[in-house]
């Protein structure tokens, strides 16, 4: 990789996110010599661009394979800030270091309530699944389970996404883990991820169905959760073994048929696994 830039003698982050921003809205306006540098960078650009590849594309000028490496070349420069602390923490998560972690949040306690440019926590690097997560070796692989319980006894806040990411990707450990540590919300969505099907059962008649009326018709139906996948799909077939559900069909229905299976939702699997952080 040729650089087309070099950077400063006294580089900073801060103008190198500014930078960032300036080539996504200059992409966003047509401006010609932005969609150049762009396309330079990445052959097949996804437009309107989004900040992460802006990123992309700008690390690729300075010679760096990918905006982390910018990053954290570049904090090293400047001094042990808040964001150079986070970049080392990051890398603490990826190599499932929880002793170097644990020291970087005593060090910089605001490490607990960082968010990077996308709004994405410590606590959310740790727990995200880049793929499917339905067995557990690949959940070893993809998330960082013991950092993560650190970060939620260290007093990291559970943000929604968090274990719905966990849902989507079906990372049963992770929730497991939110479970234990009081921060899961107790839903259909998350019992049915966790496999208790007790508590589906008595929760199942409580909630509002959005499909198969017919199963259960004594109750409203309801369409604003229509597009959430979870409720399109499981409460209908829930209500098949729900002790109160009226017009059941006859035929017994178990949780490890493929019938069951089948009705969660897909992981997104478009990502790739973490990439290794350089030296």
């Amino acid at each position: 990789m040729t650089p087309s830039k070099s950077l400063p003698s006294q580089p900073s982050f801060e103008s190198l996110r500014k930078q960032a921003k300036k080539l996504a809205r200059q992409c966003a306006a047509g401006d010609p010599e932005a969609l150049t540098r762009v396309h330079a960078q990445l052959p097949a650009p996804s437009l309107p661009l989004s900040l992460q590849d802006a990123q992309l594309v700008l690390a690729r000028e300075y010679g760096f394979a990918g905006w982390q490496d910018l990053r954290t070349a570049v904090l090293r420069q400047e001094g042990r800030g808040l964001e150079w602390a986070a970049a080392e923490a990051e890398r603490a998560i990826h190599d499932n270091c929880v002793g170097r972690l644990a020291q970087l949040v005593r060090e910089y306690p605001a490490l607990l309530s960082w968010r990077d440019d996308s709004g994405e926590s410590l606590l959310a690097f740790a727990t995200g699944s880049f793929g499917d997560s339905g067995d557990p070796f690949r959940e070893q692989m993809f998330t960082r389970i013991e950092c993560a319980a650190f970060l939620l006894d260290a007093g990291a806040t559970v943000e929604s996404s968090i274990w719905q990411g966990a849902i989507q990707a079906r990372a049963k450990g992770v929730l497991q883990l939110l479970s234990h540590k009081g921060v899961l919300p107790r839903n259909l969505d998350t019992l049915a991820a966790l496999g208790d099907y007790d508590g589906v059962r008595d929760l199942a008649p409580k909630a509002t169905p959005v499909i198969a009326p017919c199963l259960a018709p004594e109750l409203p139906r309801r369409t604003d959760r229509a597009c959430n996948p979870i409720h399109c799909q499981l409460p209908g077939k829930l209500y098949r073994f729900a002790p109160k559900a009226s017009n059941r069909p006859s035929q017994s229905f178990t949780t490890n048929s493929r019938e069951f299976q089948g009705m969660l939702p897909s992981p997104r699997t478009n990502s790739t696994p973490r990439a290794a952080y350089s030296a």
